[in-house]
């Protein structure tokens, strides 16, 4: 079966009803069927489905573009196409464009929208046996500040490739193209990143970007941050039982009987960083209601 083209994407809209969602690659459309279970008629694509294009954000920008050129005057362009693509660095760069039919992510990329206490609270329900009533604000807040406060690496690395990313003439350590397991764990990049600490912290200051996740969203790269959320997710849901046991969180009806082997906040076998990644991936966080907002204009 032949790849339909752009023009014949936009014609079967307008003879059908359909809507298309056109998003950058083959990991984004389980993530966007759960953003749009609540319409009827509508096709997330894949923009490499399309023929003349592959995946990525810069083809997404591409189609948007030439739809409009070429349709700009037809008032159902805007109900027919929506190309929903990456912010990665492009506020930055001044890149953001705005038509009828693309919107750019409010973060870096889909998956720094997963990056909040909602996946804490989730992520606790899936790797322990804990009732609702024992996940509280005060172990959510817990968790979420240990998870911030063990950034400072991956902060550093984000701003290294931020300053790549903006200027050719920047000698970066790591690029966004890096892996995460390679900046990670790589002792020389970390030793490299290590020692010009001061810089990079100044670089950030004078744009106004800190450790926090709420900041990070905005810069790290959201396959970055994600990965390094769930491993301090993980890391953190480990201890509970101690924690629980310890008292220093309110104790759950077992550890206050001295039988902390049942701990109801005790981490059950086999769960591990990626396991909490993949469920995460799973939900649908409040905070990518303005793409449902936005998807929502098209059947007004």
């Amino acid at each position: 079966m032949c790849k339909q083209t752009i023009d014949e994407i936009f014609t079967e809209s307008k003879m059908t009803g359909l809507k298309f969602v056109i998003v950058e690659g083959h990991d984004d459309p389980c993530v966007y069927e759960k953003i749009t279970s609540q319409f009827t008629e509508i096709c997330i694509t894949p923009i490499e489905l399309i023929d003349g294009y592959a995946g990525g954000s810069a083809p997404i920008i591409a189609a948007s573009k030439y739809l409009e050129q070429q349709y700009g005057t037809d008032p159902y362009l805007g109900k027919a196409v929506l190309f929903i693509a990456d912010k990665d660095v492009r506020d930055f760069r001044g890149e953001i464009i705005t038509n009828s039919t693309i919107l750019f992510l409010k973060e870096y990329s889909i998956e720094s929208h997963f990056v909040n206490k909602e996946s804490i609270k989730k992520a606790i329900e899936f790797a322990t046996r804990c009732p609702i009533s024992l996940i509280t604000d005060q172990i959510i807040d817990l968790i979420y500040d240990e998870i911030e406060g063990s950034t400072k690496h991956l902060f550093l690395c984000s701003i290294d490739a931020l300053n790549a990313a903006l200027s050719s003439s920047y000698t970066p350590d790591v690029t966004y193209d890096t892996k995460y397991g390679y900046l990670a764990n790589n002792p020389m990049v970390i030793s490299a990143i290590s020692a010009k600490e001061n810089q990079l912290n100044a670089d950030a200051s004078a744009r106004g970007l800190n450790k926090n996740l709420v900041s990070l969203k905005k810069f790290a790269k959201g396959k970055w941050l994600l990965d390094g959320f769930c491993s301090g997710l993980t890391n953190s849901i480990e201890e509970l039982a101690n924690k629980c046991a310890q008292g220093v969180i309110p104790p759950c009806g077992y550890c206050t009987t001295n039988d902390p082997a049942k701990c109801f906040r005790k981490m059950e076998i086999g769960i591990n960083s990626a396991a909490i990644r993949t469920h995460i991936k799973k939900l649908f966080p409040h905070e990518l209601g303005y793409i449902t907002a936005r998807i929502q204009v098209m059947y007004t």
